[in-house]
């Protein structure tokens, strides 16, 4: 059984709070690629960012962009909410073309979470590319692609080490 988060109370000053992840599935990992146009790409980014990861990746339109991000990247995770589309199946075909790990998770799946956890653990990319839904008939896509990518990588353990 997995271990939550936790708050503490306490400390050097009396007062600090200290919040601790349990180990996350990413242990190995330490840089997120992401192409950061929107959705999805735009939230794997923000997320790294605020988690410590280095990101990257290609951002340039068109098509290549995907095909650069799964080529330079250890395994492709890939976030949608419903129905896939053309992008999500392009980014997966890509994956399977170059022999790299890739999984798909459907937010509106509600196994798809621990899922993605597994796969992770399995995997343990050092770079994982982050791709899926743009997010321009998706409103909320930014947000709950943001939530469960901060929830299933942690914090960077390089960073946690500093």
């Amino acid at each position: 059984m997995a271990r939550a988060a936790a708050l503490h109370w306490g400390g050097a000053r009396q007062g600090a709070l200290r919040f601790t992840w349990p180990q996350p599935p990413a242990a190995g990992l330490h840089q997120v690629i992401a192409g950061g146009e929107g959705g999805v790409d735009r939230a794997a980014a923000h997320a790294a960012h605020a988690l410590g990861y280095k990101s990257g990746g290609c951002t340039q339109k068109g098509r290549q962009r995907a095909a650069l991000n799964v080529r330079d990247s250890d395994a492709t995770l890939i976030v949608y909410n419903g129905a896939p589309d053309e992008g999500v199946r392009r980014a997966e075909e890509i994956a399977h073309s170059l022999g790299k790990p890739v999984i798909t998770v459907d937010l509106a799946d509600l196994g798809g979470y621990e899922q993605a956890k597994a796969w992770l653990a399995r995997t343990s990319p050092r770079v994982l590319n982050i791709t899926g839904g743009r997010g321009a008939r998706d409103v909320g896509l930014y947000a709950r692609s943001f939530a469960m990518l901060v929830r299933l990588l942690g914090p960077c353990p390089v960073r946690q080490a500093t």
